[in-house]
């Protein structure tokens, strides 16, 4: 999972104006989406209403984008009602721009369309194809995935097949970005991106790193060493002794 505020946040913290704040400031929100399309939150690291759960920083969607469909309710029998222009996975969701079909051929496209921007539907459902996956049972007793009994999976490494408009959602998180809520995170995923960053994170870790020798090159017990040593090489030439 890779979440820019935890890094936006460690960089604030830190002080270092040369790195680029990655995140916008406080308030401001990102430019809609061009009229005609829907942005929306395709998936999440949240478990579903199978009690799944799909890990957000193993998709696999080089070839999806290459076919980028959006079919209505997963049927693949009928055309599209629209495509997939962008997408990325953006503090820990899978986000996708969608162009709505409203060619004068594509009667269901312009239907779909149209209630999406009236607010009739809002959800999406992804169909991908599992990669490796362990039992939620399974899993470490601290991740947040964990869960004592039940048939929950989580699935790494998935391949993203196809992105539907549909009724209701298989994730609950997966709607139209403009009704989702400001995403919170947990103290888990705080942690785990945080040793995340200082483990993968070349910028952060040098930062860091600078931060704890300025830290150190200040502190109290430096500098009594530094008077120490320079009393005791002031003693040492007074008195012509040997230097150790």
């Amino acid at each position: 999972m890779k979440v820019p505020e935890v890094r936006y946040m460690l960089i604030r913290a830190v002080g270092d104006e040369e790195m680029p704040e990655e995140m916008p400031p406080e308030g401001e929100k990102p430019a809609p989406p061009a009229k005609g399309r829907t942005r929306v939150i395709a998936s999440t690291a949240n478990p579903d209403r199978y009690d799944d759960v799909v890990d957000q920083s193993t998709w696999k969607i080089d070839r999806f984008m290459r076919n980028p469909v959006v079919p209505w309710g997963h049927d693949y029998q009928i055309p599209p009602v629209g495509k997939v222009v962008a997408l990325s996975v953006e503090s820990g969701a899978l986000t996708a721009e969608i162009e709505w079909d409203k060619s004068e051929e594509n009667a269901l496209g312009r239907l779909v369309a149209a209630q999406f921007e009236g607010g009739f539907l809002s959800a999406v459902s992804v169909g991908f194809r599992p990669g490796r996956s362990i039992a939620r049972s399974q899993m470490p007793k601290d991740s947040p995935w964990y869960k004592e009994a039940g048939y929950g999976q989580v699935f790494y490494d998935c391949e993203l097949l196809e992105i539907s408009a549909v009724v209701v959602p298989a994730n609950a998180d997966a709607l139209a970005a403009k009704g989702l809520p400001a995403m919170k995170l947990t103290a888990p995923e705080v942690k785990e991106e945080i040793v995340r960053l200082l483990t993968a994170d070349a910028d952060v870790r040098r930062l860091l790193d600078d931060r704890i020798l300025d830290v150190v090159e200040n502190s109290g017990e430096m500098k009594r060493a530094r008077a120490e040593e320079a009393s005791s090489r002031v003693l040492r030439d007074l008195f012509n002794l040997p230097r150790a």
